[in-house]
């Protein structure tokens, strides 16, 4: 099994975590070449704005949720996977999109424009707890990708996910592993029947970053996403509020 457009950067970050408010934000505008990434950029958009809006306090820095930006010391800033993890760590609730439109602009690009709305919420502390290790920060083409995932609820379940061009792909469970984790609480992806294998895709491109989303659950719910970012907020949505937790780590891949 290839892995594609993994990740980069430099962080891991983890949000087990109800005080709701309503919020509306509308006129939401964000641009891409294709239609399904201008609708999800927006999509990423809104639950920023309805985060700085209606969050009491809670601060997002990026201006651009979409992009991967690289410093001059050379960190990147994966802010549209940011964005996933503040809507995965129960920040909002209740999202839902109205008003959609979309138009195409001279050059070729998409813009979609669109009204949100939703419940911007306090943390709540789950039970479950989850660890990742054995991610390297940086990886070459063609080398091999291996991780460990420990959770103090032995026999919970994992789902590991990889974001790559503003999609979300499911890499475990699959056909080889189910995701379960053992008496000891450990699950090491891959296991023994199948390989991770690192690959840069973008034949012009040196290198590629993206970022891991492994989520916990007490119950195992199969994933029903369709490959964007609300399928998997939606889907996670539904897990046990107090039995579920997600941690991400981002890589960076390099071409020799």
């Amino acid at each position: 099994m290839s892995v594609r457009r993994l990740l980069s950067a430099l962080f891991t970050l983890s949000f087990c975590f109800s005080l709701a408010q309503n919020c509306v934000v509308k006129g939401v505008t964000a641009f891409a070449f294709t239609e399904s990434e201008s609708y999800d950029n927006a999509v990423i958009e809104a639950q920023r704005k309805l985060i700085v809006d209606c969050g009491g306090g809670v601060r997002v820095s990026s201006s651009s949720l979409y992009s991967i930006q690289e410093d001059e010391t050379g960190k990147v800033s994966d802010t549209f996977n940011e964005s996933i993890s503040l809507a995965l760590s129960g920040l909002i609730k209740g999202f839902k999109i109205t008003d959609v439109t979309t138009e195409l602009l001279e050059g070729g690009q998409i813009k979609t424009t669109l009204d949100a709305q939703g419940k911007v919420i306090e943390p709540v502390q789950s039970d479950l707890e989850l660890n990742i290790s054995g991610l390297k920060e940086k990886y070459f083409e063609n080398d091999y990708l291996e991780m460990q995932l420990a959770s103090n609820m032995p026999q919970s379940y994992v789902y590991v996910f990889q974001s790559r061009d503003g999609q979300i792909e499911l890499l475990c469970p699959n056909q080889v592993q189910s995701g379960v984790f053992d008496e000891n609480g450990i699950v090491r992806i891959p296991n023994d029947r199948y390989k991770l294998k690192v690959t840069v895709d973008d034949a012009d491109l040196t290198k590629e970053s993206n970022t891991f989303f492994v989520i916990g659950s007490t119950r195992r719910i199969p994933y029903s996403g369709d490959g964007s970012v609300m399928g998997l907020i939606n889907w996670y949505d539904n897990l046990p509020s107090k039995g579920r937790c997600f941690a991400t780590q981002s890589v960076l891949y390099l071409r020799r």
